[in-house]
């Protein structure tokens, strides 16, 4: 199991009376003092072990939402049921099988949760959207797609439907309006409204039917850890999607995955493969996806490779309504009238002399590269 160091930080911040800058000197000092010997997690780690502060959540009891972690196991939540989506099935190589996805949420946050095959004939048809559910022994695991933690109700695990006397209150899916400059690595729901300025190709990756994991090739046969060798024709696809958004601020690197891509271009699933074959296809796409005006709501990813900040897509809007988005622009403060005062001889010298400065030509300009790993 592994926390980000991000995650550390707000456990100590939630759970001790230190400021963000004490931590983070705290943290500092550590790693000076086992120089070479830590990374920043591991010092985060340490500083919070040595703070008292527990990092890992017992799953003796029921666990809230926000406290969920990837890797956790034998997870019980109370949770109510905000979404459901359609049953899937697959072929894999230990035959057919079939899931079920549906949103959850409590007072903390939401959450998608997957049933797996005899789950989904067990319960999936026992409660509809708005019931509150317990679910136990579940576990956590980041989805593949969207790089979110899901929590997944497998053989082991038991719900039960509308317990008596218990309610849930979901809290609001609220977002907060940001310039891109103003964007941050712990930005989880934030909102943008940009101009979409670059566009990459679709990059696709074989999955496995089964756990939507990328399998190995080897010896020409594709493998999946978990599942075994897969044949061509049972394999899935999943595609990514990269552009630069614009709003005036600054520039982002923006990730789409295939359910934003797909309402992104306004194309099915099956269409959008086609660009796998035929990347020509999607040449018209790009095109005309530039300078248009797209709300994004998303998170921000560090990217320590190139020491950026990253935004990944959760939901988009296209063609936003104008006249609804000036409602969230911020007021612009009033200013007092100008007083105008006489201009003294002095000061008149000093601006004339400011004009006379050299103004950098075109030439002198740094061209700027948007670089796309």
């Amino acid at each position: 199991m592994v926390l980000t160091k991000e995650q550390i930080i707000q456990k100590i911040v939630e759970t001790t009376s230190l400021s963000l800058e004490d931590i983070n000197s705290k943290i500092k000092q550590k790693l000076d003092q086992l120089a070479g010997l830590v990374s920043e997690e591991g010092a985060a780690h340490i500083v919070a072990n040595e703070l008292g502060v527990k990092l890992i959540p017992s799953t003796e009891q029921s666990l809230e939402i926000s406290n969920l972690l990837e890797g956790l196991r034998n997870v019980e939540v109370t949770v109510k049921v905000t979404k459901k989506f359609e049953i899937k099935e697959f072929n894999s190589a230990r035959g057919p099988g079939k899931l079920a996805s549906f949103m959850m949420g409590d007072k903390s946050g939401r959450m998608r949760a997957t049933l797996w095959n005899t789950k989904v004939d067990d319960y999936f048809d026992k409660f509809k959207e708005g019931d509150t559910i317990i679910i136990k022994n579940a576990y956590v695991r980041k989805n593949t797609y969207t790089n979110a933690l899901d929590l997944n109700i497998g053989d082991n695990a038991e719900i039960t439907v509308n317990p008596e006397g218990v309610k849930i209150e979901v809290g609001a899916e609220e977002s907060t309006r940001k310039k891109i400059s103003d964007l941050n690595a712990n930005d989880f729901r934030a909102e943008i409204l940009a101009t979409i300025v670059q566009v990459s190709d679709i990059r696709f990756w074989e999955t496995c039917p089964t756990c939507n994991k990328k399998p190995k090739l080897e010896n020409e046969k594709h493998i999946c850890a978990e599942h075994g060798e897969i044949a061509a024709t049972d394999l899935g696809y999943s595609y990514v999607l990269n552009c630069y958004l614009d709003d005036g601020s600054s520039s982002v690197r923006t990730v789409f995955w295939r359910e934003q891509i797909q309402k992104l271009l306004g194309e099915t699933h099956e269409n959008i493969l086609k660009f796998r074959e035929s990347p020509d296809l999607f040449e018209p796409f790009k095109s005309s996806l530039l300078g248009e005006m797209i709300k994004v709501t998303g998170r921000v990813n560090k990217n320590e490779a190139f020491d950026r900040v990253e935004f990944v897509a959760m939901d988009i809007v296209k063609n936003p309504d104008p006249e609804e988005e000036i409602k969230h622009l911020p007021e612009t403060p009033k200013k007092e009238p100008e007083v105008l005062k006489e201009v003294t001889k002095e000061e008149e010298e000093k601006a004339n002399s400011s004009k006379n400065k050299t103004i950098p030509s075109l030439d002198d300009i740094e061209e700027i590269n948007i670089d796309d790993e």
